[in-house]
């Protein structure tokens, strides 16, 4: 069974991350049968990051790239009636709201 690893949870919310948050939603809405474990220590992550995903012998860090696997892997076809436009703007509103996270936590 699919492991996530991701930080422990907050206020009532699966995880106090966004990437984490993230991935813990897609995979609930894709129907996914995963574990989730938190964790702080990230050094066994491919990355060293949180989250990542163990499935078997594979482990894959990065929210986008787990959500990619998870994709192909399990046949997951959340976005297949989507327009090319509605793709589109789905990658503008990712890519903006993954970049602004890092700028306001910097600004923190």
């Amino acid at each position: 069974m699919l492991t996530l690893y991701s930080y422990p949870p907050l206020f009532g919310v699966a995880d106090n991350n966004g990437y984490g948050l993230k991935v813990f939603a897609f995979l609930k809405l894709a129907g996914v049968p995963f574990r989730h474990e938190h964790i702080f220590d990230a050094s066994k992550a491919p990355r060293q990051q949180l989250p990542y995903i163990v499935d078997g012998d594979d482990s894959i860090g990065d929210s986008e790239t787990i959500i990619g696997y998870v994709t192909e892997k399990y046949g997951v076809t959340l976005d297949a009636a989507l327009t090319p436009a509605q793709r589109t703007t789905n990658l503008l509103v990712t890519r903006t709201l993954d970049d602004l996270y890092w700028v306001m936590s910097y600004s923190r």
